[in-house]
């Protein structure tokens, strides 16, 4: 019963997540009405100061527009996607067990659990390991086997 239970449970879950991350782009592309791209004076001034004036702004030409394309995005996006390229998760169930504080609660003691491993590639000491307690307590200085 219980682990039909979470079974469903999980489904449901990852159903809701689903919909989510498909309503996302919806939502996303729809088009604001056309007043909403205008600048007025006052959102000029909450951006830039009590000083700026919107007579003041000048478009830029298409060179221009060609010449500052991707810098701002095109570098910082680059880093970042090697940044997350670097990174390496593991997950693994670990028989051994932990000790786990009383921070757990009902499942506070020495425990088996799922453990989460964080890392990124070629870079010492950047480990960060999550350990979530899963099975019965058992006493130290001992494990199942």
């Amino acid at each position: 019963m219980t682990r039909k239970r979470s079974h469903t449970l999980s489904h449901t879950l990852l159903g809701f997540i689903l919909l989510i991350m498909l309503a996302s782009p919806t939502v996303a592309s729809a088009q604001p009405p056309a007043s909403a791209n205008m600048l007025t004076q006052d959102d000029i001034e909450f951006i830039f100061g009590p000083e700026a004036n919107i007579a003041a702004f000048k478009q830029l030409s298409p060179q221009e527009m060609a010449e500052t394309q991707g810098e701002f995005f095109g570098g910082s996006t680059l880093r970042l996607l090697n940044f997350f390229k670097s990174i390496t998760i593991r997950t693994h169930y670990d028989i051994k067990p932990h000790r786990f504080s009383g921070y757990w609660g009902p499942l506070k003691g020495n425990r088996p659990h799922f453990q989460i491993t964080i890392y990124r590639r070629g870079v010492p000491n950047s480990d960060i390991n999550i350990r979530i307690p899963w099975g019965s307590r058992i006493t130290w200085g001992s494990h199942r086997r």
